[in-house]
């Protein structure tokens, strides 16, 4: 009998620890979001519903996705309810202290990470649908919203130069594109591959988090991401 009533404990103690009432990565409640601007002063949004707001901060674009979670049922947006399953499938991983990530497609680097008392998802995207990238996919919540983030280098038509750039400084993460019908390496700018035989992509991203990555462009990157991630409150 004994035995029965700590296994319905148990069993009740999972189901509350797992549910959606109780899961977040960040044990607080929001009313509003203040975010640093270029000029030195803050931006204030105000949350009641969902919220979608863009905006440039030291040359990266910022896209914040904002689902308030007493709503979320309603939402039929593909890409919303992607995020926001991904967010409940975050928040689960954190209460069971697991970081058994699932594989999202173009994500890499994918970390829990702390920043400024905040609790986050973190991952990178380099390369996607044959573009080349610069990005920050962040993912947080709160008790009362799920919240993604986005920081990107801009203009992606001009990412081949920043990357020739990349390639410049630290050559290690690629490999020279060798056409495969003459044998001709070709130096365009514009053909630069990842040396994916050695995780070139992954040990950059590995590297930037690290200290490690030699790149002064993708250091730059980085440093202004950060700058962002420990200016913006909760409140």
């Amino acid at each position: 009998m004994i035995k029965k009533i700590a296994l319905l404990f148990l069993l009740l103690l999972t189901l509350l620890t797992c549910s959606p009432e109780s899961s977040y990565l960040n044990n607080i409640n929001i009313s509003e979001i203040i975010l640093p601007n270029d000029e030195g002063n803050n931006i204030e949004l105000l949350l009641s519903n969902d919220y979608e707001y863009r905006y440039r901060y030291k040359n990266n674009d910022i896209t914040l996705l904002i689902y308030k979670k007493d709503g979320i049922s309603e939402i039929d947006e593909f890409y919303s309810k992607l995020n926001i399953e991904r967010i409940i499938s975050f928040e689960n991983l954190y209460n069971r202290n697991s970081e058994d990530f699932p594989y999202i497609t173009w994500h890499q680097n994918m970390r829990f990470n702390n920043i400024a008392d905040v609790q986050y998802v973190d991952s990178f995207i380099f390369f996607a649908h044959d573009e080349k990238q610069l990005a920050r996919l962040i993912y947080t919540s709160t008790s009362n919203y799920l919240i993604m983030i986005r920081i990107a280098a801009p203009v992606p038509e001009l990412m081949y130069d920043v990357y020739f750039d990349i390639y410049q400084e630290v050559k290690d993460y690629f490999v020279p594109y060798e056409d495969p019908y003459s044998n001709e390496i070709i130096k365009s700018k514009n053909i630069m591959m990842w040396d994916r035989e050695n995780d070139g992509m992954l040990r950059f991203g590995d590297d930037l988090i690290n200290g490690l990555n030699e790149s002064e462009t993708a250091r730059l990157w980085f440093a202004n991401t950060e700058d962002f991630l420990e200016r913006i409150l909760f409140k």
